[in-house]
């Protein structure tokens, strides 16, 4: 790449500064204004073009242009905007140019920061037509376009569209459909994809010119180095302040040349550099935070003055909080004001000094005021301490930053014997700064005329901070265990999962808890776990032996990978397959007739290989009870798993499971979220009734969501069975053996392998395991086949444990 500084062209359409060239510049580490005044002579063939830049690290600007009909004209090539720096939260302005028919950045493929906004284009096309929220990756997404860009757009019709609008950037030129590839919680965009929508290497960010090079990369994720995009620098290299640019250091202790930025010298301190920043300092906006950033001011030979009035950006956020983190000493004063975007000052995680040789008002060292939404300050329980040289503190106007935060600060810095100037009524006037716990309890009897409801005096209570007690006689409803053979046994047995019912369970759960194993045994497909056997001893809790599913279920898996790198997320591929495996073992129950009733991620189990498959059915319901709503004097149910028709009226046929089916793909596209995460319980049914469904999740490409309002069909009859599921996903599943070892269901319905009653008949399965439980001793049929439970394999809390060393005995016969 070829660097070069800002694009400003003003007052003449041609930029003729004879010193700097641009005819090669790919890469523009500043911004790009173009602003022609009162210059309506010139055409658009006068207008500078710049064929080779594909790369604006700041804000591009265009306005009060006179006949420059599109953008392409002169950025034909630019793919990304970087938004370090921003206006008004804006990284593409478009405002006030009277010929200007369209934008027509066709190349563009990522605004990394900041938003679009667009006003006073009296002509300007297709505006409408372009789906900025593929291109913009801040969280905060500014999309302003004025009620002035209604022009109808011609021939959009030939271009691919989304949610029913067509993608296009002018009367030629379609905005490509290319499969933006997202992490799904945190907001962290892939790396793009080339011309022909192939994902590009993970080291690129916007897209690429040839996929698995990291030397094609239109924008590197990280570092460049020697033409390719790498993730860190190597050994003797260190980041530049350059942004993604590297060089050497020497000797370890890293100090730029303050004549040569591509030079180092060696830092004269023996215990390292430590980096000094001259002058003072307004943090403002993003131009001034760069300055500090990328010089990496660990003192700061001046002020600091902090006045935030916008919001800060996703990338902004990030670079503030590494900006102050560094800080140790402010020679001169610090103050914080005006600062909406600031709700703590803890990221001066290592400020250690405040000189007060020059201060504020001639009086304060650290002043704080007129900061709408400030909650914290220092850390003060860090030990270290603040020493404030010379000057006092000032607080004031701080709605919700409590007074006693204000002096555990002045505690901190030891100033407790000086003038401070900070109110209790101007500070946290708006914020719960004392709390007081109650409770009472209220006593429901026989309702009858004249009945008075009983009620008990009000008792106050104290929490204890940071280390609660243990809960008191908590009780569990089912606990979970890994087993496998004991190595002394002198035989071989396959490693499984040992469920066991508790102690305590009473007579009909018993027969609850093992029905749904003498049902489980009767299913033998790829996708539904199996079950090895049951052991229900009088006497003795009962216990069921399934199938060992190492990564456990489905939900917490997918909620463990929340925030975590990109490559440990889930891909579309893994998307497919998951959703094409759970279809398919619900096929299978919809051939033979069987009902599941509680499809849900949290019952779904992962193998060591990822592969997932239904579990143990309703014997995983007393785990999760939290998940579960009881109506009064009713049995709880997963109401927000449930259609319609089942909580209308308790009817669970295979199309309430194409209901929950479709709760489930929402589960995995946000990561775990409940579904209707902002409705209590109790309204979940009024919410559904009136045809509410879950919102589109983050990032969730239209083919999935288009099959999850499928799935949630108000009308049974018109939901799809899972057997179209399966055959709409097939097309998209890569896993080879899918089709060997899957789609049982499409076998079994050409066979007449039904009775009436929708019992499975002729049915190929294991020989049918028997497990009972008879002391510490056990006497096999076919041999001895002993294990030990190792350990508990839930995240339960349980009162108490097996025996270390329980045998069983693993017997060939029928439940």
């Amino acid at each position: 790449d070829r660097y070069c500084g800002n694009v400003d062209i003003r007052t003449s359409s041609k930029y003729g500064d004879p010193h700097i060239s641009y005819e090669n510049c790919t890469v523009v580490e500043g911004n790009v204004i173009i602003a022609v005044y009162n210059d309506t002579a010139i055409d658009e063939s006068a207008y500078a073009i710049f064929k080779t830049i594909r790369v604006v690290t700041g804000f591009v600007v265009v306005f009060f242009t006179e006949n420059l009909r599109s953008l392409s004209r002169v950025l034909p090539n630019l793919r990304i905007i970087g938004g370090d720096d921003l206006i008004d939260d804006y990284s593409l302005i478009v405002y006030s140019n009277v010929g200007l028919y369209d934008i027509g950045l066709s190349k563009l493929t990522a605004i990394l920061n900041g938003g679009v906004y667009s006003a006073g284009n009296g002509n300007l096309c297709y505006v409408r037509s372009i789906n900025w929220n593929k291109l913009l990756e801040a969280s905060d997404r500014h999309i302003y376009i004025d009620e002035g860009s209604n022009l109808k757009a011609e021939h959009s019709d030939r271009c691919l569209t989304e949610n029913g609008k067509s993608m296009c950037w002018s009367n030629t030129t379609c905005q490509k459909g290319v499969v933006v590839y997202f992490k799904f919680i945190c907001i962290i965009r892939g790396p793009g994809c080339d011309d022909k929508g192939q994902r590009c290497h993970e080291q690129c960010l916007g897209g690429c010119f040839i996929i698995n090079d990291p030397g094609s990369c239109y924008y590197c994720r990280n570092v460049a180095h020697e033409g390719k995009c790498i993730e860190s620098c190597p050994p003797g290299m260190f980041e530049l302040k350059v942004p993604r640019r590297i060089s050497l250091f020497y000797d370890n202790l890293k100090f730029v040349d303050e004549e040569d930025s591509y030079k180092c010298k060696k830092c004269v301190d023996e215990k390292g550099c430590v980096k000094k920043c001259n002058g003072d300092f307004l943090l403002h906006d993003g131009a001034e935070l760069k300055r500090l950033f990328y010089g990496e001011c660990e003192i700061i030979d001046g002020n600091l003055e902090i006045e935030l009035t916008d919001k800060v950006g996703y990338y902004m956020a990030g670079a503030l909080d590494e900006t102050l983190s560094r800080i140790k000493v402010i020679t001169g004063y610090l103050i914080v004001r005006f600062s909406t975007s600031l709700a703590s000052l803890r990221s001066f995680k290592n400020l250690e000094r405040i000189g007060g040789k020059s201060l504020y008002q001639n009086r304060f060292a650290l002043a704080v005021f007129d900061n709408k939404n400030l909650v914290e300050l220092l850390d003060t329980n860090d030990g270290k301490g603040l020493i404030i040289e010379n000057g006092t503190v000032q607080f004031q106007n701080n709605p919700q930053l409590c007074y006693e935060e204000i002096m555990k600060l002045v505690r901190y810095a030891n100033l407790q014997n000086s003038s401070i100037d900070a109110s209790p009524f101007s500070n946290g006037d708006q914020a719960i700064c004392k709390y007081l716990y109650a409770y009472y309890v209220q006593t429901k009897v026989v309702k009858h005329n004249g009945s008075r409801q009983g009620f008990s005096k009000v008792d106050f209570f104290r929490t204890r901070p940071f280390h609660p007690s243990e809960p008191d006689d908590f009780q569990y409803k089912a606990s979970v265990f890994y087993a496998k053979p004991l190595p002394d046994s002198g035989y071989n047995f396959t490693e499984c999962a040992v469920k066991r019912s508790p102690l305590t369970d009473d007579t009909l759960s018993r027969k609850h808890f093992i029905a749904e194993g003498q049902l489980m045994k009767n299913f033998d497909t790829t996708f539904i776990i199996k079950l090895y056997g049951i052991s229900a001893g009088k006497g003795q809790p009962a216990l069921i032996f399934l199938e060992y599913m190492e990564n456990g279920n489905l939900r917490d898996l997918l909620r463990g990978r929340r925030c975590k790198q990109e490559q440990d997320a889930v891909n579309m591929e893994q998307c497919f397959l998951w959703g094409a495996q759970i279809a398919d073992a619900m096929a299978y129950l919809e051939a033979y007739q069987f009902v599941h009733r509680d499809l849900a991620a949290r019952n779904i189990l992962v193998d060591g290989k990822e592969n997932v498959k239904l579990g143990d059915f309703g014997l995983t319901r007393d785990v999760y009870y939290h998940e579960y709503y009881r109506p009064s004097g009713a049995r709880p149910l997963p109401v927000r798993w449930m259609s319609p028709e089942t909580m209308r009226d308790g009817i669970f046929t295979s199309k309430s499971d194409v209901w929950s089916y479709g709760i489930v793909l929402y589960e995995i596209f946000t990561l775990g979220e409940r579904p209707y995460p902002h409705v209590d319980n109790d309204l979940v049914f009024d919410y559904v009734e009136e045809r509410n469904v879950n919102k589109k999740p983050f990032g969730c490409p239209s083919f999935w969501y288009d099959l999850m309002l499928e799935c949630w069909h108000f009308q049974p009859n018109s939901r799809p069975t899972f057997a179209e599921i399966v055959t709409k996903l097939l097309p998209f599943v890569q896993d080879p053996d899918f089709i060997d070892v899957g789609l049982f269901f499409l076998f079994s319905l050409c066979k007449s392998n039904r009775r009436p009653n929708g019992v499975i008949k002729n049915v190929k399965k294991e020989p049918e395991l028997k497990a009972l439980q008879n002391g510490s001793d056990v006497i096999p049929i076919e041999s001895k086949k002993q294990f030990r439970i190792i350990n508990n394999m839930g995240s339960l809390n349980h009162t108490s444990k097996p025996s270390e060393y329980s045998r069983v005995t693993i017997e060939e016969d029928s439940v």
